[in-house]
């Protein structure tokens, strides 16, 4: 009979899930403070964007493990918790965040060529860069989102 490891491959899965999960609800809390106490830089925005774009990605390759689904339910030992159901939540909140970002971080809309691309900076007279500021008002609907994601994690 062979060496059974298969079952470290989903024990791997499972705890980087979680791990990646805590580490999330961390940084999406302190994101939101940071919004909702007052005007944030795009680039702070910038940073959810990225910090979500590369947890739906782990999340979506961990998701593709051969037989996670039913090994993290036997881990949980709680019949009426469906493992897959709130990953799913989980998941989906994220793709919510980042969604919005998208959707809402301003982009050039002439000429044809930078059709696009972000509107966040601004070069001003004297060669200085300055970049957008976000009030707490125009980033309320993306707190909303994380507030949302927040709620996913335990």
């Amino acid at each position: 009979m062979p060496f059974r490891a298969s079952s470290e491959i989903k024990a791997n899965a499972l705890s980087e899930a979680k791990r990646l999960a805590l580490r999330a609800k961390a940084f999406a809390q302190s994101h939101h403070a940071a919004m909702a106490a007052g005007n944030v830089s795009a680039n702070l925005v910038l940073q959810v964007l990225q910090e979500f774009k590369t947890l739906i990605e782990r999340w979506t390759a961990i998701s593709g493990t051969a037989g996670i689904g039913p090994y993290a339910q036997d881990q949980e030992a709680d019949v009426g918790y469906d493992v897959g159901a709130e990953f799913t939540a989980m998941r989906n909140a994220a793709i919510a965040v980042r969604n919005r970002i998208i959707a809402e971080m301003p982009q050039a809309t002439a000429p044809a060529g930078v059709v696009g691309r972000l509107a966040i900076q601004t070069l001003e007279a004297d060669g200085a860069i300055t970049t957008a500021i976000f009030t707490s008002a125009q980033t309320a609907n993306l707190r909303a989102d994380l507030t949302t994601f927040i709620g996913t994690i335990t």
